[in-house]
């Protein structure tokens, strides 16, 4: 393989788990730096642990509704920080109003002034996680990830969410669009639409996907196959390289 590389010297490699750890340890890409795609999703961080023992091992009240927002700074603006403040004070006031709740929002991440100031949903900051085990423990407590990153290449955490099996509220962005399918694993949502984001977090929460379909764990399962994976690279490396030329 690094007879092809030498040969033709690649623009964008796209790098996982085990590429990562491949490039960090060999002296050959010194050489030349090509730009780099981070979609993998390492296997420590989509075990099977069952929600009880997820919520036991973290500290959590199995009775609670958990909204899961990770990010390495929660207040970055094109992370949409902001925007979930504003779906999540629509979904207290127009969907929760008339619920007996028990919610939580936990971050993951530099709270860096994130702060929500909700009456009903309460919010718990638990840092930087920086063990893969400990962040899958939140995956698989977790009821939903909302991802509202308003331009993103990824962020890891759809796809590793999606491999947990946990339901994913996101902005139309990045590998959100390869690998949530609406009404089965998550729900995509029009960049700034805080209404609607709020309601599908809602309807996940209190409504729940039904994961045991085997038809829509088929569909879901094709859209994260090679094939598929690949041509999903195929078309990110060549936004990359157009960016980059612009710039």
């Amino acid at each position: 393989k690094k007879k092809i590389i030498k040969k033709y010297k690649p623009k964008v490699i796209v790098q996982n788990h085990y590429v990562e750890e491949l490039i960090k340890k060999s002296n050959f890409f010194k050489n030349f730096k090509p730009i780099n795609i981070a979609v993998g999703v390492s296997k420590n961080r989509s075990r099977f642990f069952s929600k009880k023992y997820a919520r036991k091992k973290l500290g959590l009240d199995l009775s609670e509704k958990i909204i899961l927002f990770t990010t390495y700074n929660l207040s970055s603006y094109n992370k949409g920080g902001h925007l979930l403040k504003e779906s999540l004070k629509i979904l207290e006031k127009k969907f929760l109003s008339n619920e007996v709740i028990n919610c939580r929002l936990i971050t993951l991440g530099n709270k860096n002034g994130f702060e929500t100031n909700l009456k009903k949903i309460k919010h718990s900051n638990r840092g930087i996680v920086s063990s893969d085990l400990q962040l899958n423990l939140y995956y698989r407590a977790a009821d939903v990830l909302v991802s509202p990153s308003l331009y993103d290449f990824g962020p890891h955490v759809i796809n590793e969410s999606v491999a947990n099996d946990l339901p994913v509220v996101s902005y139309k962005v990045g590998t959100a669009n390869d690998v949530i399918v609406n009404s089965i694993n998550g729900f995509l949502v029009s960049c700034y639409d805080t209404q609607k984001f709020a309601k599908f977090v809602y309807k996940i929460i209190y409504k729940k996907i039904n994961f045991k379909n085997k038809n829509l764990k088929k569909k879901i399962k094709s859209f994260r196959s090679g094939k598929y994976e690949a041509l999903s690279f195929i078309r990110l490396s060549r936004e990359v390289l157009k960016n980059k030329n612009e710039l």
